[in-house]
């Protein structure tokens, strides 16, 4: 659109010279036939300005080829201010020299556009004190003009009168010539915007449809999608309550317990998928809300320490991707699971200490209990399934894992977080 503007200044600027230069030529070829009216006077100084405000109009056009267009238009101005003055004090005022000045306006239109505003009015008041002046020289006779006979003066004002009316008529008509090619580009441009405003108003009502027609489809799929994490979960409910029915059909402690954990490590699966269906984004979970949801899970499931364990948790809302979710939701439940039943279990008035941070581009994770600790000469990383489990997790969360006691059991974890 830019440029489309520009080509037209560009072709309307490009006209203005043309009649600038012609208006030139036609000028000087009209001042040419005073020189004989001139010489009738033989007045040598009259005809030597007469040629030198001849030269000075042919120089224009000249200055225009070499881009030097402000000076062209200046030295125009000059120019035919300067005739009119020079020669209406030595003609006389009755000579009509003065009538030129009555085309000033036509001439400035010609010589600046209108967004020149400061120049146009300094044209325009030059040509007013150039008349301002002619009139003072007549009525005081400032400079004597040469005296001339009465009807060489009425031929003289009316030669004047013819090219004045000729000079105002070639200006009108080329105004109107060039008003209407102007107006005809402008034309074409407001045809060619009224058919590209079309269509791209078709294109942004195609736009809108389309977007309207995915916005439905992405609420189905989302409502889709919740429902199979709803079912997901469901189903993951009746696994864990056939493992709960079938561990009442045992006596062994031993087996009640594994029961016990593998229900824990499905519910906090069913956790994961109830936490993504009633959150409005179905990709994303946040990890302290869900660490709350198991905490619960994970104390009834041991007789007698529901409720019996403190926690202390410091943990920032972050939120994770279903990839992410699973494996950290697991690592939680299993050092957890372990905390209750190596730790809690053994020793009343237990405090589980959890804390959840973001660290630049990773999450940092830190469980600790207030137990004995870590026995230092056994395997720390493959002793139990737990702790199997546990750098199982890790390693798919491409994480790190630091085990240490202090006053307890301390797990740390750093992972990156995706993009």
């Amino acid at each position: 659109m830019s440029s489309e503007t520009g080509n037209i200044h560009l072709q309307s600027e490009q006209a203005r010279l043309r009649a600038i230069n012609l208006f030139c030529w036609v000028t000087a070829a009209c001042a040419t036939p005073y020189l004989f009216f001139l010489r009738m006077t033989e007045d040598t100084r009259s005809i030597l300005v007469m040629c030198g405000i001849i030269a000075l109009f042919i120089l224009s056009p000249i200055l225009n080829q070499k881009g030097l267009k402000t000076i062209s238009r200046t030295l125009i101005v000059f120019d035919t201010n300067f005739a009119v003055l020079y020669f209406s004090s030595v003609l006389g005022y009755n000579s009509g020299i003065h009538l030129y000045l009555f085309t000033s306006p036509l001439i400035v239109y010609l010589l600046f556009d209108f967004k020149q505003k400061a120049r146009i009015i300094l044209a325009l008041s030059s040509y007013l004190l150039t008349f301002i002046i002619v009139y003072l020289q007549s009525r005081y006779s400032i400079f004597p003009a040469r005296p001339m006979s009465e009807d060489f003066t009425h031929l003289l004002y009316g030669i004047n009168f013819c090219f004045t009316l000729f000079l105002s008529f070639v200006l009108i008509i080329y105004f109107a010539n060039n008003n209407a090619a102007y107006n005809h580009i402008l034309q074409e441009r407001n045809e060619f915007l009224t058919v590209h405003q079309s269509a791209l108003m078709t294109q942004i009502a195609d736009r809108i449809t389309a977007e309207g027609k995915l916005r439905e489809s992405l609420a189905e799929k989302n409502i889709l999608l919740s429902e199979i994490h709803h079912r997901v979960k469901n189903n993951l409910a009746v696994v864990s309550g056939l493992l709960e029915l079938q561990s009442m059909n045992t006596e062994d402690e031993k087996v009640r317990e594994i029961f016990a954990e593998s229900r824990n490590r499905i519910k906090s699966l069913a956790h994961i998928h109830e936490s993504l269906y009633q959150n409005e984004n179905l990709a994303l979970i946040r990890l302290d809300k869900y660490l709350q949801r198991i905490l619960p899970d994970i104390s009834n499931s041991y007789a007698g320490l529901a409720g019996a364990v403190k926690l202390e948790m410091d943990m920032e809302p972050i939120e994770l991707g279903i990839s992410e979710a699973i494996p950290c939701g697991l690592l939680m439940n299993e050092i957890i699971s372990n905390a209750y039943k190596h730790v809690f279990r053994h020793k009343p008035n237990g405090i589980l200490s959890v804390e959840l941070k973001r660290e630049k581009d990773e999450i940092y994770l830190m469980l600790k209990d207030n137990g004995p600790g870590f026995p230092e000469e056994k395997n720390k990383r493959t002793d139990t399934l737990g702790l199997t489990l546990i750098d199982a997790f890790v390693r798919q969360l491409k994480g790190r894992l630091s085990m240490t006691n202090e006053s307890g059991a301390v797990f740390r974890i750093w992972f990156p977080v995706k993009k």
